[in-house]
């Protein structure tokens, strides 16, 4: 499960990287992507499906208890510091949570089920922005899929 969005858009890894992801993700590992999206995020959803291409994910805009249920289920979960990575990590389910500006040590995935991306010369701030923080431009979509890898790996 993808789930690109968000409080707010500065800590959030760009929508049309999770796009790729999803093509990689579909040619390498054979996993098909569902995005998932709240209230006011259709644009992201969108920015994802249009970067995706073939991949074609599918798009979840449901109730807390069936977005609970696709967590519990998914494979693996992608987030930034948002809902969805938390009750991801609280159900057990794995997931590669990318942090950019707000501090994973504070804020991150509470089991530590998975793994946290974090570029090193980030810089904690919790200033809400329009546009994803720089320091989330340097995690790229190879270092994602790696950490997808490894963890499908470990299991």
């Amino acid at each position: 499960m993808l789930s690109p969005g968000g409080g707010w858009r500065s800590k959030c890894w760009p929508a049309e990287r999770y796009g790729i992801l999803a093509q990689k993700l579909l040619k390498q590992l054979g996993l098909r992507s569902v995005i998932n999206v709240g209230p006011g995020e259709e644009d992201l959803a969108a920015k994802v499906a249009s970067a995706a291409g073939n991949a074609q994910p599918m798009q979840f805009t449901g109730s807390l208890g069936q977005l609970m249920a696709l967590l519990k289920n998914a494979s693996a979960v992608v987030a930034g510091d948002t809902g969805p990575l938390h009750l991801a990590d609280a159900l057990g389910t794995k997931v590669v949570a990318i942090f950019g500006p707000t501090d994973p040590v504070r804020n991150g995935p509470y089991r530590r089920s998975g793994v946290v991306l974090r570029w090193e010369g980030a810089a904690t701030t919790y200033k809400r922005q329009a546009e994803p923080d720089e320091s989330l431009l340097h995690i790229g979509v190879d270092e994602v899929t790696s950490a997808i890898r490894g963890l499908r790996e470990a299991a």
